[in-house]
């Protein structure tokens, strides 16, 4: 039997979109146990957002997970937690709403991080974009061309 490595991560510098690859899903959730188990009271919700999350969609190789805190007032402690994870916070995101942290190997990311409030305009957009096309099966079989 041949096992298929996965297909995740892109360096820095590059811009690359792959077919899907259904372990996506499972590596997710490897991720959001990893980060429920770290974090535990101090987070209300995991989320898989961004390309990897759609099933069937060309993406980078990059899973972007969000995760729900009550506020970003975060203690240290939560930065500190999250760099065991090998989540680095990125302090130069100008992404209003939210703090952001990459997980990398030497020599590609893996995992985006999205620390955003439960239910602000930032959670409440990036889940609505996830799950219009999630729903809407007819515009991703157009892109299939």
């Amino acid at each position: 039997m041949i096992i298929k490595e996965p297909i995740l991560g892109v360096p820095r510098t590059d811009v690359r979109l792959v077919p899907h690859d259904p372990r996506w899903a499972e590596l997710y959730r490897i991720a959001a146990d990893g980060l429920r188990e770290c974090l535990a009271s101090r987070l209300s919700a995991v989320e898989h957002i961004g390309s990897t999350a759609i099933p069937g969609l060309e993406a980078k190789p990059i899973i972007d997970i969000m995760v729900g805190v009550a506020s970003l007032d975060v203690p240290e402690g939560f930065f500190t937690d999250l760099q065991t994870l090998g989540y680095e916070h990125r302090k130069a995101d100008t992404v209003a709403g939210r703090l952001f942290f990459a997980k990398r190997t030497e020599r590609n990311r893996t995992h985006n991080l999205s620390v955003c409030e439960i239910e602000s305009p930032f959670w409440r957009g990036r889940i609505a974009f996830r799950d219009a096309l999630r729903a809407d099966q007819d515009w991703l079989d157009n892109t299939e061309h």
